[in-house]
């Protein structure tokens, strides 16, 4: 998977240093960090803990003309109702259109 980090500049000048010193590639030092520091968390994930991958073909086709959000911001409304969970954004368009659906950033951490 390709992804864009942002990175304190220090942490980000060490991390390279760490890889010049294993002469490895950038890209799998900061993977085996990464794994390095999950293992040691103390609410490691696995894949039994991850919630089950929701269906969604067909569904939600409705969405965009039920809510008025485009078709990218249906498929988040349908995801999240098809797994009767409540969709975490910061979107106030998103969660004016379907507020039953949504939590906020601060709710989903204090739930935490």
């Amino acid at each position: 998977m390709k992804t864009t980090i942002e990175l304190p500049d220090d942490l980000a000048r060490r991390v390279k240093m760490r890889a010049v010193e294993r002469q490895q590639k950038l890209k799998d030092t900061v993977a085996q960090l990464l794994e390095v520091g999950l293992t040691r968390t103390r609410h490691p994930v696995s894949v039994e803990t991850m919630p089950k991958p929701v269906r969604l073909k067909g569904i939600g086709l409705d969405y965009p003309q039920r809510f008025g959000v485009s078709a990218y911001d249906a498929r988040f409304l349908a995801a999240a109702e098809s797994a009767g969970l409540p969709l975490t954004t910061e979107d106030n368009k998103l969660r004016l259109a379907a507020p039953s659906l949504m939590r906020s950033l601060r709710d989903a951490l204090r739930a935490a």
